[in-house]
């Protein structure tokens, strides 16, 4: 039983130090649910997610794509069955993920976790070998309570 309920928000990300990431970012656009974030190429002018010029160029290409408008409770869905759904969702991508890390690319899911108080969340040992297989990070940020 779940102590506290929390919300959380998760990105997919894909990082890679040379190759082009647009084919994979549009394939993910296109399946129900997930929404689009940002891509760019490694040697891209580095610019704001407003499209202000920054100082510099990127040393990767980048990709995200979020899970969910938003933040999800976790009495709506919690975070593993989010992952896990997403997971099915992407499954005919499997091989293309698979030649992304091979390729030197990085998978990540970075999750954004906003607990009251004390929180149990456990990913299963079948989720945890799924994530392993596909070589996907999980990358948290964890936000307490505001305190003011």
């Amino acid at each position: 039983m779940q102590m506290y309920p929390y919300e959380y928000g998760v990105s997919f990300r894909l990082r890679h130090p040379t190759n082009d990431l647009e084919g994979l970012f549009k394939q993910l656009c296109e399946i129900e649910g997930l929404i689009p974030g940002r891509i760019w190429l490694v040697g891209d002018e580095r610019q704001t997610i407003k499209g202000k010029r920054l100082d510099g160029h990127y040393k990767e290409s980048y990709c995200y794509v979020s899970l969910s408008e938003g933040l999800t409770r976790s009495s709506d869905q919690s975070l593993p069955e989010s992952i896990e759904i997403f997971l099915e969702k992407t499954e005919a991508l499997r091989d293309e993920f698979t030649q992304h890390v091979k390729s030197g690319g990085e998978l990540e899911f970075f999750i954004g976790l906003y607990v009251d108080g004390n929180n149990d969340i456990t990913l299963n040992p079948s989720l945890m070998g799924k994530l392993s297989e596909l070589n996907i990070e999980l990358g948290f940020d964890i936000y307490p309570p505001d305190t003011e």
